[in-house]
Formats: C-alpha cells, sequence, structure tokens
C-alpha cells in the first residue's frame, strides 16, 4: 500500500489558514477560499465571515496579503470594490509587512480594517460579538436621546462606566458602532481613549464624535450626512467587548424638529 504524500503547503497558504482559524475561534460561521456572486461579477475571496449577533447578520471579507512589501492602497481599493458588489459590511486586509501611508488613508472611510496577524489575535475572542452572550453586571451603560436647541441639532450621549469605580481601559477592548445596515466601523482602544475622563468613565455623542472616534467626515449643508450621503441620524446598534464579555445597547438619534 503506497503511502499518500502530504502536501507542503506554500508559505501564503500556511498564512491564511492561520488567520482562518483565527476568525473560526469566534464561534461565527467561516469559510475559506471562496467564490461569491455578486451583483456585477463572482469574485475569490481568501476568507469569509457571517456575523450572526443581531436582528440582522453582517458579512465580513477578509483578504490575505503575505507580501515582502508594504500593501498598496490599490488592494484597498479592490477590496471595496468587492465589499460593495458582495453587500459586505466590514472588510479585514492582513499583512505582517504592513501598509503604505495611502492605504491607510483609503482605509479610513471605507469600513476596511488594515491589520497584522498579532494584532488580529489580540483583538479576537471566542463569540465576541454575540449579544446573546451572558452580560455581565460589572458595567453600566446609559444612553440619553437629546434634541438640542441651542446648537439646532440632535445626539444620543452614550456612557459607559465601571461598578467598581475601576477605568472602563483596564478591561474595555474596542467598540463596534453599526449603523442601520450601512456600515460598521470598529473603533480602537487608542481612540476610546480619548473620550474617558479622569474618573474613568468613557463618554461620547452620536453622531458627532464620529468625527474623531471613527474618522467620518461629515457633508452636507448643515453635516447632516456622512461624506458618503448615508444620514447620521436614525437606530445606532454598539457592542462593548469587554475582558468578561460582549455587552449590546441600542441608541436612537432623533431627526432634529
Amino acid at each position: 500500500m503506497k503511502k499518500q504524500k502530504t502536501k507542503i503547503l506554500e508559505p501564503w497558504e500556511q498564512y491564511e489558514i492561520e488567520v482562518f482559524k483565527l476568525f473560526c475561534s469566534t464561534g461565527y460561521v467561516c469559510q475559506h477560499n471562496v467564490v461569491l456572486q455578486g451583483v456585477r461579477g463572482s469574485h475569490q475571496i481568501d476568507i469569509v465571515v457571517d456575523v450572526d449577533d443581531m436582528p440582522t447578520t453582517h458579512r465580513w471579507v477578509v483578504e490575505c496579503k503575505y507580501w515582502s512589501n508594504p500593501v498598496t492602497k490599490n488592494e484597498v481599493l479592490s477590496l471595496k470594490s468587492v465589499m460593495e458588489d458582495i453587500g459586505a459590511s466590514h472588510g479585514f486586509l492582513l499583512s505582517e509587512m504592513g501598509f503604505q501611508s495611502g492605504a491607510y488613508k483609503m482605509a479610513q472611510l471605507q469600513n476596511i480594517s488594515l491589520i497584522s496577524q498579532v494584532e488580529l489575535q489580540s483583538h479576537l475572542t471566542q463569540k465576541q460579538l454575540n449579544p446573546h452572550h451572558k452580560q455581565t453586571n460589572n458595567y453600566v451603560i446609559s444612553v440619553e436621546e437629546i434634541e438640542d436647541f441651542g446648537n439646532f441639532d440632535s445626539e444620543a450621549i452614550i456612557k459607559f462606566k465601571s461598578d467598581d469605580r475601576s477605568s472602563v481601559l483596564d478591561s474595555l477592548l474596542e467598540i463596534h458602532i453599526f449603523r442601520e445596515n450601512q456600515f460598521h466601523w470598529i473603533v480602537s482602544l487608542e481612540r476610546i481613549k480619548k473620550n474617558v475622563d479622569d474618573k474613568g468613565q468613557l463618554h461620547f455623542s452620536l453622531p458627532w464624535d464620529l468625527r474623531k472616534l471613527c474618522d467620518v467626515e461629515f457633508g452636507g449643508e448643515w453635516g447632516i450626512h456622512t461624506k458618503l450621503g448615508d444620514p447620521l441620524w436614525g437606530t445606532y446598534n454598539l457592542v462593548f467587548r469587554t475582558l468578561s464579555g460582549p455587552l449590546f445597547k441600542r441608541a436612537h438619534v432623533p431627526i432634529f424638529k
């Protein structure tokens, strides 16, 4: 009986598999090396992740670039095109050699994360975004919906604090902000720090703090839309990822009357 030879994987194949296993650790439905049909054509995608963590399902697309040089902005544009064609809400570009400055600028407004394998590993946890996860009682999240007649606008004030008076920075990993299936932003810990006061409490305004938290550019005469034309009022879904589990909260920004 002949012994079957074990296939020796190319370094780029091994890299894809390692990244695929990391996404599988979230508990979401993950597919590796798949072809998806979009509106304009079919696309070969390294990894597809279907995130079922709210009343609606979100799809992530992941591309792995095992290159010897930093990834260019053209790859960001290519991933953006694929996301739009198949209706994905977020994209990930993986590289161990970094990204060119133009790639970072291009990704800021496209719901695309530029990240390394090590950085990804530090962020992903089991069932990371599942709001049905047993919620911790160590935190308090409050939402105050306001029509500000002084500034002629509306906003939702979000406050996140720890019951034991410790700083939220001791356990908060990141915040995911979803907006009515239109966009999905991931706010890093570095960005979160800017909105934590000296008591260790996090507070921010939706939509007005999206500028500094998510690099969102506002457009329109009154700044009531993003630069891409999406309205800033309406329902936002928030997931606060902490070391003790995820917490889910919904906020509504009313239209100013």
